[in-house]
């Protein structure tokens, strides 16, 4: 089992050192304990750690800064004015950075409030192709195939040759959100535009310039047993490595669409979400996975029905049955790519 570190974020009590009413202008004093444990539950001692005690309107927030203890805590003591935050490292493990013990100011309550924070350690960072796209749609309602180890659509919309995921968008026209004086205004405006450049108008195109677009991203797969499947309990936005070092043996589902991904969203209440893709499977005669490739997308998808674009970021592990997903950002398998396209996390 791979080393893996916790951490434990506990809210202490208010400390009464001071009028009631001059507390609430001041904000509470409050105690916050970083207490750093690895998955067996022994403390790990050493390890770096600051907490923030965010005081908005002032040029500066008190930051309390030092090293954990034989017991594996840190503590520090101050006014809680705005959210709290704490970050954590130590030589071996990905670091936590800016974790959020508290969004906003606290209530006076002394209810301790534990957090938990999964600091994930160095294990077997490897090269792998990892790349951030945005894709056009070439065609609305088909499925269209991209090939993660190309990074582009399939021909003969793009240079891929294996068809690792399908994508389809499904557009809809919602009509327009201005005034129909504005929209004759901005109609003559277009056409000036469109005449200058040589370009021929259309009602189509203002529809695409002007107009309110809806619809739904579509995936889906060529062989049996591939699929797509969400990491959720497990995805920490706060660490380096934000999804665990290897990816799932089972759980992929064959189909997936963006209403799905917007109910998960609302389900995890996060802001991000990560995945895990199985692809380029093959089978043996008993119907059982004798080869297959794995990736990650560790930033969720992003589909804009009006430029009719879909966006990720993915990191790709071209050997075979290889679960291994830890990217090594100086062993990047793509080569020339440009500062939009680079992957820098792991």
């Amino acid at each position: 089992m791979m080393n893996r570190t916790l951490i434990f974020l506990m809210l202490g009590a208010s400390v009464a050192v001071c009028s009631v009413a001059r507390c609430e202008s001041r904000g509470p004093l409050r105690k916050i304990t970083l207490e750093v444990r690895d998955e067996t539950g022994a403390a790990v001692a050493d390890a770096n750690a600051n907490i923030y005690f965010w005081h908005p309107g002032r040029k500066r927030s008190p930051v309390h800064k030092g090293e954990t203890d034989a017991n594996g805590r840190f503590s520090a003591m101050d006014r809680v004015l705005g959210g709290v935050e704490a970050k954590s490292s130590k030589s071996g493990y990905y670091s936590i950075k800016y974790h959020r013990v508290q969004k906003d100011r606290m209530d006076d309550s002394a209810e301790p409030i534990h957090k938990k924070i999964l600091m994930r350690s160095i294990i077997n960072p490897t090269a792998l192709y990892a790349r951030k796209v945005t894709l056009t749609f070439p065609k609305n309602g088909v499925f269209i195939g991209f090939d993660f180890g190309v990074g582009d659509w399939v021909s003969p919309y793009g240079k891929g040759v294996k068809t690792d995921i399908l994508f389809k968008s499904t557009r809809v026209f919602e009509g327009y959100s201005k005034s129909e004086r504005k929209l004759n205004d901005l109609r003559q405006y277009t056409k000036g535009l469109r005449a200058d450049e040589g370009k021929e108008w259309s009602e189509e195109y203002f529809r695409e310039v002007a107009g309110n677009w809806g619809g739904l991203l579509e995936i889906s797969f060529t062989e049996k047993k591939e699929g797509i499947q969400i990491c959720d309990d497990e995805y920490y936005v706060e660490s380096d490595l934000r999804m665990p070092h290897e990816a799932p043996l089972d759980g992929y589902q064959a189909n997936w669409d963006s209403k799905v991904l917007q109910r998960q969203y609302k389900e995890a209440g996060k802001p991000d979400l990560g995945f895990f893709v199985r692809t380029r499977v093959e089978l043996n005669r008993a119907g059982k996975i004798e080869s297959a490739n794995y990736v990650k997308f560790n930033e969720s998808l992003s589909f804009d029905p009006k430029k009719n674009t879909v966006s990720f970021q993915y990191h790709f592990n071209p050997a075979a049955n290889d679960l291994n997903l830890e990217f090594d950002p100086k062993r990047n398998l793509f080569q020339g790519l440009d500062r939009s396209e680079s992957v820098y996390n792991p």
